[in-house]
């Protein structure tokens, strides 16, 4: 029986029924991460890489006795192509381009008697896409389905705010969300700026440069006139709805002068983008 999609799958995910046989060996399932997979061939030595967030669900299978990995692997590569998936990339053995420089995919050939293929299925909410290799002694595939990321996880309250400025002189500040390439305070910002104002509440004495902050996409002076409208743009929610007085606050930007990681990677560039309090 080939390898069956879109079905009921007791021993792995809704996608992708097992090829019969195979038995569930490793089984991983995160709600939220990133995770990358190889598109093309390594290009002068350089993986090619399509980066990905959302739920992944990483499958490992022992193969049935007597089945070749050629012929798992053609099932479950006619299931996919059945289902509506594209094959983004295939490849063989030695010519996928070694496993050491796209180790982490497990399932990428080690030696000329495994396969590896990347499907993509595209969906009104987000593709889906399916990272398979297949060897003479199992198979595994990597599922990454699109999710947004459950955000309000991590609370930063009061006093931790005001336990970093007394220890630092300054804190950087995750919870303040933007529209993208704008200064307008998403709704989720709120319990971020309370906290904020709670502080200064607390403290009458304390008077902060509020700054903004950006990554280096883009253009410098739009980000430095970027960075410095986002900051005044916290100063204003301050003031007009959390009745923070005007003097105790100053608002500017640096833009890309500062940053706290690199901005090769998307992870650098999300820690670059912040607001930060400085005490004045």
């Amino acid at each position: 029986m080939p390898a069956i999609l879109l079905a009921a799958a007791p021993a792995g995910h809704p996608l992708v029924h097992p090829f019969e046989g195979s038995k569930l060996v490793t089984s991983k399932f995160t709600e939220f991460d990133k995770y990358d997979i190889p598109v093309a061939r390594p290009d002068k030595g350089k993986a090619v890489l399509q980066h990905l967030e959302g739920k992944i669900t990483i499958l490992g299978y022992q193969n049935p006795p007597n089945r070749s990995a050629f012929e798992i692997y053609r099932n479950y590569e006619s299931a996919f192509r059945a289902a509506g998936f594209q094959n983004v990339h295939s490849c063989k053995g030695q010519e996928c381009g070694g496993w050491m420089t796209l180790k982490w995919i497990g399932g990428y050939p080690k030696s000329d008697d495994g396969y590896y293929a990347a499907f993509r299925l595209a969906r009104a909410g987000g593709d889906v896409w399916v990272a398979m290799g297949v060897s003479p002694q199992g198979a595994e595939l990597a599922i990454v389905e699109p999710k947004a990321m459950d955000t309000g996880k991590v609370v930063i309250d009061a006093a931790a705010l005001e336990s970093g400025i007394a220890r630092e002189g300054h804190i950087a500040v995750y919870g303040i969300h933007f529209a993208s390439g704008k200064a307008e305070l998403q709704p989720d910002s709120e319990p971020v700026l309370a906290e904020i104002a709670s502080l200064l509440k607390k403290d009458a004495a304390l008077k902060l440069h509020v700054i903004g902050h950006t990554d280096n996409q883009g253009n410098l002076g739009a980000n430095m006139d970027l960075s410095k409208r986002r900051a005044a743009a916290v100063v204003t929610a301050l003031t007009k709805s959390h009745n923070v007085s005007p003097d105790r606050l100053l608002a500017d930007g640096v833009g890309p002068l500062s940053p706290v990681a690199t901005n090769r990677s998307d992870e650098g560039r999300a820690l670059n983008r912040r607001v930060e309090l400085v005490e004045q």
